[in-house]
């Protein structure tokens, strides 16, 4: 039985039966809801599968409406006479939020044989009576039904095996309509079976399928083909095998091997590190004792205000004080704030009897703060980020002025020292340092396993509260230094043992006398030297691979502007590497560093664990403040859950539809856009990414895309998206985003000149029609072809002369209409324009674009835009004019209506007249929005300080 979750789980492991390994499980009081198993054997994932087999006996029993049973076959390998590992996980979705944890983990002992299911004598039980059908394979999966006639609820098991080795298995138990008219059972008896990628080689390939049931305990089985049928296997396009590998999302968790960083080991974190920040349960709770100095007291809460931004709970002790001033502070705060709990001692205790008791009933993990401490920025987010760094860390301490090898003097001990002392650390966690209690991370495991509540018996609490704290530095577990981390330390720091303990200064002495403790005074001394420098805060763009494309460009725009508030680094993910940058002071993008990770990144990878550790590291080791998504394909949505786990606060620009399905453009099988609702359309819909194939994202994939994508949004601050068409779109797919943080942040871009009118149409000559920007069949590539068709075969004669500025799909020999002129640079497009002197430019994109940098460009050029109704495009012309909305489809309509206003000098004339006094918004004012909204993101992760101010005032 699983509790402490909003639900309850009850399962049961039955274990292994000849090759099936079974159990069951399910949410009680929620059948409903079925659980994933996630199955790994010694360290390696092997399946996925769904708890949702019915199973008789639990219906007897109650166990949900009976379909809570799980069952798989293991590998023919794993029999080898050896021990094995078996970890089950499980993992399911509840109130749209994912929860995952561990079933079992059991030591199989696998006998050296095991007969081969081919081979396997037919049932013994005289009732099993099995009827199927194998209807071949389509693309890369086999598929069919098979169904017990006599057991129709006990659903088989079928083992796939090629070429005489067995791959894998999958259970008959998919729904078909077709199958229950049919008199099939319920319909539930259909499986399908997805080949494995080694197997796609275009080549024929000998396939036999099995069967095997469960019944009256004992495993039966039996062929589903009478002899092995030989198949061709399709051979796998590349493009479309990344989406087949990557359909199914990935599990909570799912970390891969170690990685390299360029050409060297990288001193990448233990994976552990990064699981133990993400699967936190609980907030960390900051216990603050307060004892009768008002003024230490002030000092400590004002100090906790202003630097504490780590989400955290914080449980004041009031130690027995009479004083006035510190219950004035102490209500102040907890007026102010509702992460405030107060603690009353009736007399004062002492400060480890009184966070003792409060140890014992605060869940989650525990900071222990002295008022004689002084704490500094970022101080709660060192101590988490260097617990995580590994499994057996069980407590971490700061660097203080008390640790006299540090050669720290009192008066030196700033803010700016502690910021300085972050960026420049080495981060090399030393070990075995002491236990000062003053200021301390300890992990709730540890402090569970010391048992605070168990020295309750004890007359003496005073010696209660000592046998604990000694148990605690008693057990297993690792003490670590965060030495990026400073705090003050007012008076003699609070030790196990009082402040003379013997083993403490013995351990500092070691510890000042070896090289880490070296580097560390080193790192000390230089950043007392360089406190004095100005040092901007690092905000980290997350991008998809750099090019010539408009959010790119912008965000280069962007961050260029706002380089005297903040220090812009730059991440993103390319092929099998992630990179990590930096803009220097000239405004230039520079490399900083490189890691390979497992496998090429596909725009299907939402959450990889492989990426997680990458990110993990560049967030914690590169002391980054804040994280702006501007694009997420190819990284996914890793950054925004690992920023959270350590602090660093997180906003997400939309700046396409990729979050809302991988179409990216939300155009259906039919090239319509569907705004994100599958019930619109017909067919198949074509992902941005593979635009030569269809793929079935309609049923199935697409929701789940979508109920994940809804899942990470509690990682996320802050939401920006570039014009209200767009807001409404994505809001449409996403309603509770209606209940967040939103913010519409247009594009800024600055031209050095804006032009008039340069033409107009005129008798006599072909009117000059200007496709611009880069196009695709999602920009209106089709529409512009069948434009140019229709006017060649017009019974009147041709009247258009069509250029293309910018890159078309295959060229001129793709596409071999009109003019063109290729592609062109940001800052030279105006004078390209000039030199063609089109009387229109088309933008008909299909779908609805969230801005269109090219509707700016050629308004800047003076030219009146014809433009697709949807979207960005449309919303601008309509508000602004400087142009006329059309069906994007329509290419009779658009033909007709520029031979209209090519004879109507004068409407054509009053619409390009409006086009100079249409703002288009520089640059500098988008900067200054976002630098708003950077300010106000980070000023809100102070919850204890009052609103409106960057930090924490004085009491």
């Amino acid at each position: 039985m699983v509790e402490g979750l909003p639900f309850v789980l009850e399962g049961y492991v039955e274990g292994l039966s000849g090759q099936s390994f079974r159990g069951w499980i399910w949410c009680v009081g929620r059948p409903d809801i079925k659980p994933s198993i996630h199955i790994n054997i010694d360290g390696n994932f092997l399946y996925l599968s769904v708890a949702d087999i019915f199973r008789e006996d639990l219906l007897g029993d109650g166990k949900s409406d009976g379909r809570a049973g799980y069952q798989f076959s293991l590998p023919a390998e794993i029999f080898d006479g050896r021990n094995h590992k078996l970890e089950l996980r499980w993992e399911l979705l509840f109130d749209g939020e994912t929860y995952s944890g561990v079933i079992d983990s059991v030591e199989l002992a696998c006998p050296a044989t095991l007969p081969d299911p081919a081979d396997a004598p037919p049932p013994s039980h005289p009732s099993v009576l099995m009827e199927s059908y194998f209807e071949g394979i389509r693309e890369r999966t086999l598929n069919g039904w098979a169904w017990c006639v006599d057991h129709p609820s006990v659903k088989p098991t079928i083992d796939v095996i090629v070429d005489g080795e067995r791959i894998g298995s999958t259970v008959a138990s998919d729904y078909r309509a077709d199958l229950q008219d049919a008199g099939k059972s319920d319909g539930s008896v259909a499986y399908s079976f997805t080949l494995p990628t080694h197997l796609l080689d275009g080549q024929y390939h000998d396939i036999m399928l099995t069967w095997s049931v469960p019944l009256d305990g004992e495993v039966h089985r039996g062929p589903l083909l009478g002899e092995p049928i030989r198949i061709q296997v399709p051979k796998a396009n590349r493009l479309l095998e990344q989406w087949l590998l990557h359909r199914t999302l990935p599990a909570a968790g799912d970390e891969g091997p170690d990685l390299a960083r360029g050409s060297e080991a990288a001193s990448i974190p233990q994976t552990a590190g990064t699981l133990i920040l993400l699967s936190r349960q609980q907030p960390v709770t900051v216990v603050v004792h307060l004892d009768e100095q008002a003024e230490l007291s002030q000092t400590c809460l004002d100090a906790l205000v202003a630097h504490t931004s780590y989400p955290c709970k914080v449980v004041i002790v009031d130690d027995g004080t009479s004083n006035a001033r510190i219950a004035d502070l102490i209500g102040f705060l907890q007026a102010r704030s509702g992460m405030v709990e107060v603690r009353r001692n009736l007399c004062p205790l002492g400060f480890a009897v009184s966070v003792r008791q409060a140890m014992a009933d605060t869940p989650g993990d525990v900071v222990l703060l002295s008022s004689r401490v002084r704490v500094t920025p970022h101080w709660l987010e060192g101590l988490v980020r260097a617990a995580a760094h590994a499994a057996d860390i069980g407590i971490v301490a700061p660097l203080s002025n008390r640790l006299a090898w540090l050669g720290l003097d009192d008066a030196v001990i700033d803010d700016a020292l502690a910021r300085q002392l972050a960026r420049s650390s080495e981060r090399l966690l030393p070990a075995g340092h002491g236990f000062p209690l003053d200021c301390v991370f300890i992990r709730r495991a540890l402090i569970d396993e010391a048992d605070p509540s168990g020295a309750a018996d004890e007359p003496d609490a005073e010696q209660a509260a000592r046998s604990f704290f000694a148990r605690l530095t008693g057990l297993q577990w690792s003490s670590v230094l965060a030495d990026d981390v400073l705090v003050h330390v007012a008076g003699t720091p609070a030790m196990v043992g009082g402040a003379e303990d013997p083993a403490h200064h013995l351990l500092v002495k070691r510890l000042a006398g070896s090289d880490a403790g070296s580097q560390i005074a080193h790192a000390v001394a230089q950043a007392t030297k360089q406190c004095g420098a100005a040092m901007r805060p690092r905000l980290l763009y997350v991008l998809s691979p750099p090019d010539n494309s408009g959010t790119p460009l912008i965000s280069l725009s962007l961050a260029r502007r706002i380089r005297d508030a903040y220090e812009p680094w730059f991440v993103w993910g390319d092929g099998d590497r992630i990179s990590l940058a930096v803009m220097n002071d000239a405004g230039d993008v520079e490399p900083v560093a490189t890691w390979k990770v497992n496998a090429t990144l596909t725009p299907w990878d939402l959450k990889r664990g492989d990426v997680d550790t990458v990110l993990f590291k560049i967030l914690r080791d590169f002391d980054i403040a804040l994280v702006h998504c501007r694009q997420v394909i190819q990284l996914g949505l890793s950054v925004t859950r690992v920023a959270q786990a350590l602090g660093v606060p997180v906003i997400l620009s939309f700046h396409d539809f990729y979050l809302a399905c991988p179409t990216v453009t939300l155009l259906d099988g039919e090239g319509r856009f569907c705004a994100g609702h599958c019930d619109k359309g017909s067919g198949d819909c074509r992902s941005y990414f593979i635009p030569e194939h269809s793929l079935t994202l309609r049923d199935g994939w697409t929701p789940a895309w979508q109920r994940f994508v809804a899942s990470m949004f509690r990682f996320v601050d802050v939401f920006v998206t570039t014009t209200p068409s767009a807001y409404d779109v994505l809001t449409g797919v996403y309603p509770e985003l209606r209940q967040r943080e939103f913010r519409i942040i247009e594009h800024g871009r600055t031209f050095p000149e804006r032009y008039g009118i340069l033409t107009a149409p005129s008798p006599g000559r072909p009117v000059k029609v200007m496709s611009l920007g880069n196009y695709n069949t999602a920009k209106g590539l089709r529409t512009v072809r069948a434009l140019a068709e229709l006017d060649r075969q017009a019974p009147d004669g041709a009247r258009i002369e069509l250029h293309w500025l910018g890159e078309v799909p295959g060229g001129i020999a793709a596409v071999p209409v009109g003019i063109h002129h290729g592609p062109y640079q940001p800052d030279e497009v105006l004078s390209k324009i000039e030199e063609i002197g089109p009387d229109f430019v088309l933008l008909l994109s299909t779908w609805a674009e969230t801005y269109c940098h090219t509707l700016s460009e050629a308004w800047a050029a003076g030219i009146p835009v014809i433009g697709s109704r949807l979207g960005a495009i449309g919303a601008r012309i309509e508000e602004h004019g400087g142009g006329w909305t059309v069906d994007p489809h329509d290419a009779a309509a658009i033909r007709d209506l520029i031979l209209r206003l090519s004879a109507n000098q004068k409407e054509y004339r009053d619409v390009s007249g409006r086009i100079p006094r249409i703002p288009i918004r520089p640059t500098e004012d988008m900067a200054a929005d976002y630098l708003a909204l950077y300010a106000d993101t980070v000023r809100r992760r102070f919850p204890l300080a009052q609103a409106g101010q960057p930090g924490g005032p004085s009491f």
